[in-house]
């Protein structure tokens, strides 16, 4: 599963994961995400661990562990407990 044609323009919801990689700072090439992705569909089919990727231009003064964590909460990332 690649996205590689996403429109890189940051959404309103600034912390909205697209796809499995959502690419907004433009720094991984389309083999770099096919990469990342087989492995991430590996890990969560074997272990049921869901991960994505965010990159983001800035973090507009926020720790990374906020953006962290509220880009989970938006997209719904990870196993219900």
């Amino acid at each position: 599963m690649s996205f590689c044609c996403q429109s890189k323009k940051e959404p309103d919801n600034e912390y909205a994961l697209q796809h499995r990689i959502t690419d907004y700072a433009e720094i991984l090439t389309a083999e770099q995400e096919d990469s990342l992705i087989a492995i991430m569909e590996n890990l969560e089919m074997r272990i049921g661990s869901q991960i994505g990727i965010l990159t983001v231009l800035t973090l507009d003064g926020q720790k990374i562990e906020e953006l962290s964590f509220k880009t989970a909460e938006a997209t719904r990332l990870g196993r219900a407990t």
